[in-house]
């Protein structure tokens, strides 16, 4: 009997129970877990047909001298490259991550018309290799509207001859050198626009000059899961440029640069696991450097 007169009230504490274990469930079931992985692929496309000089003047053609006869070539110089990247999250601001850039490199030298109007091939190179294989860690903080980050990696070249120019098996650029490369940022959000900066320094191996790469821009979110970013970037020689300096030539590593840059890119979220990027960047001014293109496009898939 005196179960009786209570089962009601332990009908509603088990219903109550009930609803709380199954309300906490769908809460954790909103609340999506954490991204551990990324995997993604970045395709880029340079091109350039002249250079800047030593003397910060543009180059488009060169002169081929075989005893009496001197010939005007022009140069085309195209550069593809896919990387291969992946990500690994420790927590949701601490990640390793692992590019491994494949290059396919041509450059095409071609006479100029002659007095019937025909172009004779001088020389066609290629070079398909994988180029630095990077790993590296990162860190950011959030802090209001601040964020700031930390990174640090090492790119390991794929053939190992000490030298740019005297390795014989590269009649076209090298097999690369180690570089050590520190990066930060620093990013300011004000309502939908945000200033970010990036500044960089890589410590390079064999014949190359230690370069800083600084790259700042304004990004416009108007859209959500979308921003639109214009920027300026510079890359420079830690070096003062000397007559000693190696001056550009097209079959060759640029060993030491001077370039000023300006693009646009613009991002997408499609969802909370496809992310993508498409930029497009071109050289203003620059010495001893390749004027040069570059469109690229990234897609990341992140679990």
């Amino acid at each position: 009997m005196k179960l009786q007169r209570y089962l009601p009230i332990l009908i509603l504490i088990g219903l109550l129970i009930g609803k709380t274990l199954y309300s906490q469930q769908k809460k954790q079931e909103l609340i999506p877990k954490p991204i551990k992985w990324e995997f993604g692929v970045k395709v880029g496309y340079s091109t350039a047909s002249s250079f800047y000089n030593l003397n910060d003047s543009i180059v488009a053609s060169l002169i081929y001298a075989l005893q009496d006869t001197i010939k005007h070539y022009t140069f085309d110089f195209y550069h593809t490259s896919v990387v291969l990247q992946a990500r690994y999250y420790l927590d949701e601001k601490f990640k390793l991550f692992f590019n491994m850039p494949i290059g396919f490199f041509e450059l095409e030298e071609k006479y100029l018309r002659d007095e019937y109007g025909y172009r004779e091939k001088k020389k066609n190179l290629t070079l398909n290799r994988i180029d630095n294989i990077e790993i590296g860690i990162s860190k950011f903080w959030v802090v209001g509207a601040l964020t700031s980050g930390l990174a640090g990696s090492v790119r390991i070249p794929t053939g190992f001859y000490n030298g740019l120019y005297d390795d014989p098996n590269y009649e076209f650029l090298s097999d690369g050198a180690m570089e050590w490369h520190l990066e930060t940022e620093i990013d300011v959000q004000m309502k939908q626009y945000s200033f970010e900066n990036n500044l960089a320094i890589d410590f390079r191996g064999e014949e190359f000059e230690n370069r800083i790469i600084w790259n700042a821009g304004i990004g416009i979110q108007t859209v959500p899961n979308t921003e639109l970013k214009l920027f300026s970037e510079m890359h420079l020689s830690t070096q003062k440029f000397t007559n000693q300096t190696r001056p550009l030539v097209p079959h060759q590593e640029v060993a030491q640069e001077n370039n000023y840059y300006a693009g646009a890119e613009f991002t997408m979220l499609f969802s909370r696991e496809v992310f993508t990027k498409f930029g497009y960047q071109v050289s203003l001014a620059g010495k001893n450097s390749w004027k040069k293109g570059t469109a690229y496009l990234q897609f990341l898939y992140r679990i």
